[in-house]
């Protein structure tokens, strides 16, 4: 009677874990900022995409996520000497803006990104 028993009560105390499973929203793993878009990317592979401003909150996204945009300005000297060309041309809108993107969920919870993001240099040269 107890081994009948085993299977069915596993199975019953699967159910609350795979609905909280499903319960949860995605979350943030990318976000991206063009002169136009920030586009940020889900856990579960959505891209959400926004018109650029300096705050706001995506209303048609798999996720409540609210943003703020704050201009990183370039630490990188041979970035600055880019820009001032790419500016020289009448070609600025062709770099992707520098910033922090700041990501807050429903809960109050918040994460961080940089656009662009950075390049892993650590292999450069082998």
């Amino acid at each position: 009677m107890m081994r009948l028993m085993l299977p069915r009560l596993s199975a019953l105390m699967a159910v609350p874990v795979l609905l909280a499973a499903c319960a949860t929203p995605p979350a943030p793993v990318a976000a991206r900022l063009s002169t136009e878009n920030l586009t940020v990317t889900l856990s579960d592979g959505t891209d959400c995409t926004a018109p650029a401003s300096p705050e706001g909150r995506f209303d048609r996204c798999n996720a409540d996520l609210g943003w703020q945009i704050a201009p990183d300005l370039p630490a990188n000297p041979l970035r600055q000497v880019v820009e001032a060309v790419f500016t020289g041309i009448g070609a600025e809108t062709a770099l992707a803006p520098m910033a922090r993107i700041t990501l807050t969920d429903a809960a109050g919870r918040s994460k961080e990104f940089i656009s662009p993001e950075p390049l892993d240099l650590s292999n450069f040269g082998d």
